[in-house]
């Protein structure tokens, strides 16, 4: 996608509510507007259409091999392999968040060259509190991480390029979908 997922009703990621039946969004500072700019932020479980359990406990037999997760028909959550498809294609992983950072919204002129059209703008995160915009963006993906309340996800931020790691699932990070 050339662009963060926006599916959702949009809650409080402050609030602590828990996602029910209905997909739930949270906005960055709970402004709309900064989900139509940056897409909704969601914990992991709420991007893997998996019970909120799930962010606490592995789920790793309930994970397809490809996942569609809250994502469109005919696209998936990535999992850590796309990822590194994604910097293989891209070429040296130090210099892909050039490549595929927009061309602005980049705190301290750290905007990239978007050459691939992946447009990642610097729409933060949740952690306990709203946090980074304008210098980070997170993207969960489906391979959870060893630590059982954590998964992977994909970071650009404004000093580096990349980097992959885990990440705590109930926090809020926003999505990238792949096409299948």
């Amino acid at each position: 996608m050339a662009e963060n997922l926006n599916s959702g009703t949009q809650v409080s990621a402050s609030s602590g509510q828990v996602a029910d039946a209905t997909l739930e969004k949270s906005c960055y500072n709970d402004d709309a507007a900064n989900c139509v700019t940056y897409g909704g932020l969601y914990t992991w479980a709420e991007a893997m259409n998996l019970p909120a359990s799930c962010n606490t406990a592995t789920c790793a037999s309930s994970i397809a091999a490809t996942h569609q997760g809250i994502c469109p028909d005919g696209w998936h959550i990535p999992k850590q392999a796309d990822i590194v498809v994604l910097l293989q294609e891209v070429g040296v992983s130090s210099i892909a968040g050039l490549y595929l950072k927009s061309e602005t919204g980049w705190n301290t002129s750290k905007n990239g060259t978007d050459i691939y059209g992946f447009t990642v703008l610097p729409g933060g995160f949740f952690a306990g509190s709203y946090q980074s915009v304008g210098d980070a963006s997170l993207f969960w993906n489906a391979t959870e991480n060893t630590i059982v309340t954590a998964a992977k996800v994909f970071e650009m931020d404004k000093s580096n390029s990349t980097a992959v790691m885990g990440w705590v699932k109930t926090d809020f990070a926003s999505i990238r979908c792949v096409k299948n």
